[in-house]
């Protein structure tokens, strides 16, 4: 018994450290909910001054993952770039970045994630400011 009780012990702390990663390879759509300064990128000009409310639809195209790491682009009608990121360790953030801005997220479910994202630049006079719930559209 006493070296049952030994086994187990020395046994748990590999147990307890496996890890299962959401799995998010795959495609990716939502529609942004978005306050934009500035044309560029995603924002296509639409001749209004000062900041404006926009929607624009996305698509992440998860390519390649690896224990919670992301490899990816994002897409619009305007623009695509490439896209990273990674998931907490309790699997309930996932964090990304792009050429010029970053975002943060949950997990909502298994198909389902929301990011907001932020990017502001002294170089770019373009700002955002968006939320983005993507839903899983194959498997």
């Amino acid at each position: 018994m006493r070296y049952a009780l030994l086994l187990a012990c020395c046994l748990t702390p590999l147990t307890a450290t496996a890890q299962s990663w959401p799995d998010m390879v795959g495609t990716w759509t939502g529609t942004s909910r978005s306050v934009v300064l500035g044309a560029g990128g995603h924002f296509e000009e639409t001749g209004q001054t000062g900041a404006a409310f926009r929607e624009v639809a996305f698509t992440i195209e998860w390519t390649d993952q690896k224990e919670g790491r992301y490899i990816g682009t994002v897409t619009s009608n305007a623009h695509t770039e490439s896209l990273i990121g990674v998931a907490s360790s309790d699997n309930t953030a996932l964090y990304t970045v792009d050429h010029d801005g970053h975002s943060s997220g949950h997990f909502i479910d298994a198909n389902h994630f929301e990011l907001c994202y932020t990017h502001t630049d002294r170089g770019d006079p373009q700002m955002v400011a968006s939320c983005v719930i993507f839903k899983r559209q194959d498997g």
